[in-house]
C-alpha cells in the first residue's frame, strides 16, 4: 500500500469518523488492506486515502502546505525514510519513537487533533 507518511498516524487513530461515508468506507478498506498485506511504501504526494478526500483538487490538496508539513514532521520525528516498510517495522517505530511530545510536534497543525478526535494514545494503538 502506497501511503503518505502522516497517513500512517491517521490509519492508526481512525475511529470511523471522516469527511463523508464514502471517505470512511475507503479508509476502512485501506486499513484492512494494510493489515492483510502488511506492507507500506512511503511516498510524497497523493495516496489512496487522498483519492476520495473532499480536500483533493486534481493532483493536489487544498491544504497542500499543511499536509506537506505533516509528512515532513512525520519523517523527521519518527526518523523514517521514503521506502517500503513491513507493518511490524511501523509498529516497532511507533512503540520506540512516538511519545506525547513527538505527537504534538508532528501534528501541531492537524485539524483532527485540534478537534479532539485524534490523540497520541489513539495513534499509539495498533490498527483497529
Amino acid at each position: 500500500m502506497k501511503i503518505r507518511p502522516h497517513h500512517i498516524l491517521c490509519t492508526r487513530a481512525f475511529i470511523g469518523k471522516g469527511y463523508s461515508e464514502y471517505f470512511i468506507k475507503n479508509m476502512r478498506k485501506i486499513i484492512e488492506q494494510i493489515k492483510t498485506d502488511g506492507s507500506i511504501e512511503l511516498l510524497c504526494g497523493m495516496d489512496e486515502i487522498c483519492s476520495v478526500c473532499p480536500e483533493r483538487t486534481g493532483k493536489t490538496c487544498k491544504s497542500e502546505e499543511k499536509v506537506k508539513m505533516l509528512d515532513k514532521n512525520t519523517v523527521k520525528y519518527l526518523q523514517l525514510e521514503k521506502r517500503n516498510y513491513s507493518y511490524s517495522e511501523i509498529e516497532k517505530i511507533m512503540d520506540e519513537r512516538l511519545d506525547e511530545d513527538t505527537y504534538n510536534e508532528i501534528c501541531v497543525n492537524c485539524e483532527w487533533k485540534k478537534a479532539g478526535i485524534c490523540t497520541c494514545a489513539d495513534v499509539k494503538r495498533t490498527l483497529g
